[in-house]
């Protein structure tokens, strides 16, 4: 042991930080997409299309009023 007081607690401290930052073993599961999430992103692909330099922002705004209209 040393003669620095709490060595031990940094030593576990260490070992807590390198687990927690340590590559996942085991696969995510992603989640099933939700008809909204599949029809937003056809809608969103569509505009980007006939759009392509419109920003972002505005295009999802529109596909979001196109995707609520579709599913109605």
């Amino acid at each position: 042991m040393s003669n620095l007081p709490g060595a031990v607690e940094n030593v576990r401290d260490t070992i807590e930080v390198a687990q927690s930052v340590a590559p996942r073993t085991t696969q995510k599961v992603k989640k099933k997409a939700s008809k909204y999430g599949r029809e937003l992103g056809r809608q969103l692909k569509a505009l980007k299309r006939k759009h392509p330099r419109t920003g972002v922002a505005q295009l999802m705004k529109r596909a979001h009023r196109l995707t609520k209209r579709a599913l109605k």
